[in-house]
């Protein structure tokens, strides 16, 4: 995960590289922008923060990376602006479980991984669903 201090719940600025993680020697590398852009902007502007967070930890710049794979996943992770973050819009929406017996999940209501809906369908939803 990149962290910025001193950034609005320390998000990172975008357009720009927000999580790194590491699997089997690959780096899986996920870029945000509030717009979709163009996959050759993406593509070039990633290799360029790398060597710059890099260079800013003294670590070597030499390589440059080799896409293994590369997919745009555009209105799949949608998110919500900070202004509404302060609104309450995550209290907001979790005030919608359970009304009218109906209840909801998915990456809306937490981040795209599926082991953590599960514990959130397993230990909140069914609970709920099964007493109603």
């Amino acid at each position: 995960m990149v962290f910025s201090p001193g950034r609005p719940y320390d998000v990172p600025a975008l357009p720009g590289p927000y999580s790194f993680s590491v699997n089997q020697g690959r780096t899986q590398v996920y870029y945000g922008n509030p717009e979709v852009l163009p996959e050759e902007v993406v593509k070039a502007d990633i290799p360029v923060t790398v060597r710059r967070m890099q260079g800013a930890r003294g670590i070597s710049t030499g390589t440059t990376p080799d896409w293994l794979a590369f997919a745009i996943h555009a209105q799949f992770n949608l998110m919500v602006s900070n202004e509404a973050i302060q609104d309450r819009f995550y209290k907001k929406l979790f005030t919608l479980q359970g009304r009218r017996h109906t209840f909801y999940n998915g990456a809306a209501w937490h981040t795209q991984d599926s082991s953590v809906l599960w514990q959130f369908t397993e230990g909140y939803v069914l609970p709920i669903l099964l007493a109603s």
